[in-house]
C-alpha cells in the first residue's frame, strides 16, 4: 500500500512539473497571491483578459435583460476597433499573462457581449489581435443566430490566421430546441444557432486552428435536461461545457426571482450531483449557504474585464457597479489603470465583496487557477495527507 501511494505521488509530482514547468506561469501565480495578501507587485490577469466591443443583442434571453438596453446609446460609446487593437498592443501588463495554462488551458482574449456579431468591425479587431505576438488565442462568445455573418467573419478571420494561432467559437445551447428557443426568447434560435455551428464543423476540416464549443447556462428552466442534452451533443462530436446562472448587476437581472431561488428541492439535488459529476468544487457547500462564497475571489487580481465604453472592472459580473471601476482606456493606458491607486482601492474592496452569486464560470476559474498551483504541491508533499480543497469544504471529505 505505501509502495502505492509513493508511486501515485511520484506520478502526480511529475504531472506536476509538466503544468507548471512554465517560470512565467508560476511567478505570475505567486505575485497574485502577493498582492492580494500585501498589496505589493502588480497582479497578472493569468485567469482571464475579456472584453465586450458591444452590447447590442438579438436575444430575448430570460435569465439576462442587457437586450433591454437603448441599443442606440449604447452604440454611440463604443469604442472603435483601432481603439481597442491600440489597448492590446500597448500594454505591458497584457504582455505578462502567460500563454498557457496547466492540463492545455490557455489564456487568450475573450470577447463577450451582447453578440459580438452585431459589432460592426469585429473581423478586422480579431485580425488585428491575433497578429500581436502575444495572443494566441481569442475565444468570441456567440448566440449563433446570425449564420451569415458568423461564417462569413469566420472565413475572413482564419484567411489571415498564422497555424500556431487559434480562434474558438462558443456557441450558447441551453437544451434542446423547444427549451432552448423559450429561455433565448426568439423563434427558432435552436434551428438558426445549429445551422451555424455546422457550417463552421464543416470549416474546421480545412482549418485546424478552429476550435468550436457549446455552453449551456444551467437555470430552473433547463436543468432537468442537461444531462441527457449533453450525451445528446457529445454522440455527435460537439463539446459541451456549462455553468450556472448568475444573478448579477451586469445582466440587469437582480430584480427576477429566478436565481437560485428558483430552482426546487429536487432540481437543487440535480445541480449538486451535475457539479459533483464535473468535480465543480465548492457548489455543494455554496448550495447549502449561498450568501456565502467558499473561498475568497481573485477577480481584479487574476482578471480583468473591460466594458464596451472602456471602463474597466475586476469582473464582468459587476461591471456595472460604479465602486468597480479601476479607470477609463479613453482616459488612461490600460497599465496606467491596472497600476493605479484606483485599481488598488478596487482590490480591496474585492477582497472584502459580498457579492455570493457568482459562484460560478469565469469568476470561478480565475480563482481556482490561483488556487490549484498550491492545492497540488500541497498533497504532493504531504503523500495526498493535506487537501486544503477538503480542509475547506470544497469537496466532501
Amino acid at each position: 500500500m505505501k509502495g502505492t501511494t509513493f508511486q501515485r505521488a511520484l506520478g502526480k509530482g511529475q504531472q506536476f512539473l509538466i503544468d507548471y514547468k512554465r517560470p512565467k506561469l508560476v511567478n505570475a501565480i505567486l505575485r497574485n497571491h502577493i498582492a492580494y495578501r500585501w498589496g505589493r507587485l502588480t497582479p497578472v490577469p493569468v485567469g482571464y483578459v475579456s472584453f465586450a466591443p458591444t452590447l447590442r443583442c438579438n436575444s430575448r434571453c430570460i435569465m439576462c435583460n442587457i437586450w433591454g438596453e437603448d441599443n442606440v446609446r449604447l452604440r454611440v460609446k463604443e469604442l472603435s476597433y483601432n481603439q481597442w487593437l491600440k489597448v492590446f498592443s500597448e500594454s505591458k501588463v497584457l504582455r505578462e499573462v502567460p500563454p498557457e495554462l496547466p492540463r492545455n488551458g490557455v489564456t487568450g482574449i475573450g470577447i463577450s457581449g451582447g453578440e459580438p456579431f452585431l459589432y460592426q468591425d469585429l473581423v478586422p479587431l480579431v485580425q488585428g489581435l491575433l497578429e500581436l505576438p502575444h495572443v494566441r488565442l481569442v475565444t468570441i462568445a456567440t448566440n449563433g443566430q446570425l449564420t451569415d455573418q458568423v461564417v462569413r467573419g469566420t472565413e475572413a478571420i482564419l484567411s489571415r490566421m498564422a497555424s500556431q494561432k487559434r480562434l474558438c467559437i462558443r456557441f450558447s445551447l441551453d437544451g434542446p430546441e423547444e427549451i432552448h428557443d423559450k429561455i433565448r426568447g426568439v423563434p427558432n434560435a435552436f434551428q438558426r444557432t445549429w445551422a451555424t455551428l455546422q457550417a463552421l464543423a464543416q470549416l474546421r476540416q480545412d482549418h485546424s486552428q478552429l476550435e468550436i464549443l457549446t455552453a449551456a447556462v444551467v437555470q430552473p428552466r433547463n436543468i432537468d435536461y442537461i444531462s441527457k442534452f449533453s450525451h445528446l451533443l457529445a454522440s455527435q462530436g460537439v463539446q459541451f461545457e456549462w455553468c450556472v446562472l448568475q444573478v448579477a448587476p451586469f445582466f440587469r437581472n437582480e430584480n427576477q426571482d429566478y436565481g437560485y431561488n428558483g430552482y426546487t428541492p429536487e432540481q437543487i439535488q440535480e445541480l449538486i450531483c451535475l457539479c459533483d459529476l464535473n468535480k465543480v468544487y465548492g457548489m455543494r457547500q455554496w448550495l447549502a449557504n449561498p450568501q456565502k462564497r467558499p473561498i475568497h475571489c481573485f477577480a481584479g487580481f487574476a482578471s480583468v474585464y473591460i466594458n464596451y465604453d472602456g471602463t474597466v472592472h475586476p469582473c464582468q459580473t459587476m461591471a456595472t457597479n460604479p465602486e468597480r471601476v479601476m479607470g477609463n482606456v479613453v482616459d488612461q493606458s490600460f497599465d496606467a489603470i491596472w497600476k493605479s491607486p484606483q485599481a488598488r482601492v478596487v482590490r480591496e474592496r474585492v477582497r472584502k465583496c459580498t457579492h455570493s452569486s457568482c459562484w460560478s464560470g469565469c469568476e470561478l476559474a480565475h480563482t481556482f487557477i490561483q488556487w490549484d498551483m498550491l492545492q497540488k504541491l500541497a498533497r504532493i508533499l504531504t503523500l495526498g495527507r493535506l487537501d486544503y480543497y477538503k480542509i475547506w469544504g470544497l469537496k466532501e471529505r
